[in-house]
């Protein structure tokens, strides 16, 4: 029973369920998010550092 899983596994995981790949694209949505989020927040305080750095300077 347990190699028949396996085995059943395997072949799901090689041909993509459904259910796994929805899954993926969530997993892969939220990654994109995260990552946009991060990009945006180094942005502005890359851009609020610049500014303080500037009006300290002048």
């Amino acid at each position: 029973v347990a190699t028949r899983e396996s085995t059943l596994t395997a072949d799901v995981t090689e041909v993509g369920e459904p259910g796994r790949s929805e899954g993926y694209g969530v997993v892969v949505a939220a990654a994109a998010v995260t990552t946009a989020a991060a990009v945006t927040t180094a942005a502005a305080v890359t851009t609020w550092v610049s500014w303080v750095a500037l009006t300290v300077n002048c």
